[in-house]
């Protein structure tokens, strides 16, 4: 599951889980992944997006996949309001 988090919480668009399958969509495999979206006055700006990268065995660090350019051009695709 991605979390989404809005900024401002208040300003979660109705469609929101439009976004969300939209958002999964451009994860592929969406086992676990975070996104925050902050409305602008151009629309939704991608500030953050990422993903877990499978760790070695030997590891004890997580490491993470930047994501924000794949979310925002997904949804740029769908037609959703991203600023750049």
């Amino acid at each position: 599951m991605i979390f989404v988090e809005w900024v401002p919480r208040d300003g979660k668009p109705t469609d929101a889980d439009d976004w969300q399958r939209v958002i999964e969509d451009a994860y592929g495999d969406p086992q676990a992944g975070r996104v925050q979206l902050v409305r602008t006055t151009q629309g939704w700006r991608v500030v953050h997006a990422s993903k877990p990268v499978e760790r070695q065995e030997q590891s004890t660090v997580r490491l993470w996949e930047d994501m924000a350019e794949e979310v925002k051009s997904a949804l740029k695709r769908a037609g959703r309001p991203v600023s750049d």
